[in-house]
């Protein structure tokens, strides 16, 4: 669970994901801001998993496909979630469904980090 505000690092792709309260409504691939939800996950893509982005929506699997990830990468990709519902991917960005246009919010950032 990512809590907010809280952060969790992953090494070996060398980033971090930070959630906390927002201040100012982003929208961009590595910054954005989600309504509030109770409980935040991070996991790997499901089966049937969607996200809605300003192209409309996709299945993460056609958009991975789209964008040339590699299968071996595909599994570790971070997937935001609440429940069965995607809020954001690395990478990819949030999901248009979930993201917000007022205050309050939640602020998810995809920092790069040293692996070392």
């Amino acid at each position: 669970i990512l809590t907010c505000p809280g952060q969790v690092e992953y090494l070996e792709l060398g980033i971090r994901i930070v959630a906390e309260p927002a201040t100012e409504i982003v929208r961009k691939t590595e910054r954005f801001v989600i309504s509030p939800v109770e409980n935040i996950y991070i996991r790997s893509r499901k089966a049937g998993d969607e996200i809605t982005l300003s192209g409309g929506t996709k299945s993460l699997k056609a958009i991975f496909v789209d964008r040339k990830i590699p299968q071996t990468e595909r599994s570790l990709t971070p997937v935001l979630a609440s429940g069965d519902q995607v809020l954001g991917v690395w990478g990819i960005g949030g999901n248009f469904r979930h993201m917000t246009e007022e205050l309050p919010g939640i602020e998810i950032r995809f920092e790069k980090i040293d692996k070392t």
